[in-house]
């Protein structure tokens, strides 16, 4: 089985946001950097939900962006996402590929989007990929599942949030098994073209473990993450 560098998202944040605020800006990036960097032809999933507001709140209401979706798109799906000391609901729309673009620009028609502490209008979408070579365009080597052992490990998948404040989540498998020139400079290249500010902190070593039953996830060494850093164009001390 093959060593491998991934990369996580941290734990104790919200999910990276990306570098504009306005929903027109944010998906030209994300369809500029999947046929950058990856193999996606089209989205893998996609919805699209607009949060009700509370029967108490004051600051906003979401009868208008119900109705103009409502009108545009059909009749969505309601449902409880919140549960406990409150109960709070939302309709879901399911998103085809081809439609994607279609509600993108309800979004960006709908813009500015009243202020809410959730949504208040989302439009998700999911990449399921594998790296290409940013010359040769072809599928780098080493992103077939015999080379690993769990087939999700070959792959790599990125989602975005389109909202008021949009955000991005990268699960991302590299096939270099360390930190060296040709690694970083796909870094180099990777940084030119997505969306949010990736951080060496947050790569890490993916190896077997001795039995070759699991893999170990281990911390890439300082001095390798200086390289990286350097490599996406952060700026160092």
């Amino acid at each position: 089985m093959r060593s491998q560098i991934i990369y996580i998202n941290p734990k104790d944040q919200d999910f990276p946001a990306v570098r504009s605020k306005n929903i027109s800006d944010v998906w030209n990036s994300v369809r500029h950097f999947v046929p950058a960097c990856t193999d996606a032809s089209s989205p893998f999933s996609a919805s699209f939900t607009v949060f009700e507001n509370p029967a108490a709140s004051e600051s906003y209401c979401s009868d208008d962006l119900l109705r103009s979706a409502t009108k545009r798109f059909g009749p969505g799906e309601r449902r409880q996402w919140c549960s406990g000391t409150r109960e709070e609901y939302c309709w879901d729309w399911l998103v085809t590929p081809e439609k994607v673009d279609d509600f993108v620009k309800f979004l960006c028609e709908s813009q500015p989007l009243p202020k809410h502490y959730i949504g208040p209008a989302q439009l998700t979408v999911t990449y399921n990929f594998h790296w290409i070579d940013p010359v040769s365009r072809q599928k780098l080597p080493f992103q077939e599942t015999g080379h690993y052992l769990h087939d999700h490990q070959a792959r790599s998948s990125a989602t975005v949030w389109l909202s008021r404040l949009s955000s991005m989540s990268l699960d991302a498998c590299f096939p270099f098994e360390w930190v060296d020139s040709e690694f970083l400079a796909f870094c180099r290249h990777l940084a030119t073209a997505i969306p949010f500010k990736l951080r060496a902190k947050n790569f890490r070593l993916s190896v077997p473990n001795k039995n070759g039953t699991a893999y170990v996830a281990k911390k890439i060494d300082l001095d390798l993450q200086f390289e990286i850093d350097r490599s996406l164009g952060e700026k160092i001390g």
